[in-house]
């Protein structure tokens, strides 16, 4: 497969930057319009944004339109946010971190050109690094950037490939999204509206049903150091999941060998993000930060205690640095209904985060795959025509 080097101004049409209307003037704002910071690509695939805009805000601002397809490239931003590539999915108005490049259909697929610049991501923040204090992009920079195409033809196969993965990622993560909503729209339904009751207003609960503490329902543990063998990545040796307070990717911090925790469970942040509550169906260690609640099932499913929690109000102790810890958390107190109602509650619920566990570990396989594939067909190392 031949290679053609060329720059970015060659093969688009516009390339620019937009602004932000004023956030004193509320008529500017909450708005029919969607306005992208350079904070939402962290997404590949934008399809809406935090904030909209006015008609008025856009009359009377620098923002500018990126249009449904259109590639923008975060120019400066927090953290690792300067260099990270999206496409918008619908028109929206873009602020003055993100430079946008409408592409020319005739010389490039946009979303091979996204998987391209996204490959760059390190280049593209090296460059940057010298233009100021914090480092930026700039609309010149980008369009003076080298990429290199196949014909336009292995342009759309590779694309074709590339995003079938990654729609089928965002497919499982909207499928996991709306069961999770209404797994919790049915605890509410169950436990919340059903009952009328409020811990503060000490209103009377069904005949059965109990307000325990939160250490009677189920074994409580902190978690330990990182243990000695460890990876970054899934072996087969080291397939079991490190948990550490951290929300990025439910907390998940390496792999080892040996779980500590054993049966299904619930975790919660015990720093940070205190209270950031999780799931656990399989085998795990847990690291410092992290409390894990192991259910007494005799009394509550870990389906049951996850829910129950995220509609808790968790809060931490300290005056410098909250944090929450087994002595003060252990008294929390909770609904615990009849066991028939838990496990009849349970049969509905427990199928639904089967399948979005299910839906977790093939995005893992699919981004494994992604990740091997993406540096092979953008490098003309396999053979299209068998594809």
């Amino acid at each position: 497969m031949k290679f053609k080097e060329y720059k970015i101004n060659e093969i688009s049409n516009k390339i620019f930057s937009g602004g932000t209307p004023s956030t004193n003037i509320n008529e500017y704002w909450g708005g029919s319009h969607y306005w992208m910071s350079s904070g939402e690509t962290k997404k590949k695939f934008v399809y809406e944004t935090v904030k909209t805009i006015t008609k008025k805000g856009i009359d009377n601002s620098s923002t500018q339109l990126a249009k449904k397809g259109n590639i923008v490239i975060a120019s400066a931003g927090q953290g690792h946010t300067r260099g990270q590539v999206s496409i918008c999915m619908n028109d929206m108005y873009i602020n003055q971190s993100l430079i946008c490049i409408d592409c020319d259909s005739s010389k490039v697929n946009n979303f091979y050109l996204l998987y391209t610049l996204s490959s760059e991501y390190e280049k593209l923040r090296s460059i940057s690094d010298g233009n100021s204090i914090r480092g930026s992009l700039t609309t010149g920079m980008i369009a003076n950037f080298p990429v290199l195409l196949p014909s336009l033809e292995n342009q759309n196969k590779i694309a074709k490939i590339l995003s079938d993965i990654d729609k089928r990622i965002e497919l499982n993560n909207k499928i996991n999204n709306n069961l999770h909503c209404l797994s919790q729209e049915l605890y509410k339904k169950w436990f919340v509206d059903f009952v009328g009751f409020n811990i503060n207003q000490n209103k009377k609960i069904p005949d059965g049903w109990q307000l325990k503490s939160l250490d009677s329902v189920c074994k409580m543990s902190a978690g330990g150091d990182k243990p000695d063998i460890m990876t970054e990545v899934q072996t087969e040796c080291c397939n079991i999941p490190i948990y550490s307070n951290g929300i990025d990717q439910e907390g998940l911090y390496g792999f080892t060998n040996i779980p500590r925790i054993f049966n299904k469970s619930v975790t919660v942040s015990a720093r940070g993000t205190i209270g950031y509550t999780c799931l656990r169906l399989a085998p795990y260690v847990p690291i410092v930060r992290l409390i894990s609640l192991e259910p007494d099932i005799k009394q509550v499913s870990a389906e049951y205690l996850y829910l129950t929690l995220l509609n808790a109000n968790i809060n931490g102790t300290g005056t410098t640095q909250q944090q929450l810890t087994i002595p003060n958390f252990k008294n929390q107190k909770i609904i615990v209904p009849t066991l028939d109602v838990v496990r009849k509650f349970n049969d509905i619920i427990e199928p639904m985060y089967i399948k979005i566990d299910a839906n977790k570990k093939e995005n893992q396989i699919l981004s494994e795959l992604s990740a091997i594939l993406l540096p092979k067909l953008l490098n003309g190392e396999i053979d299209l025509d068998k594809i």
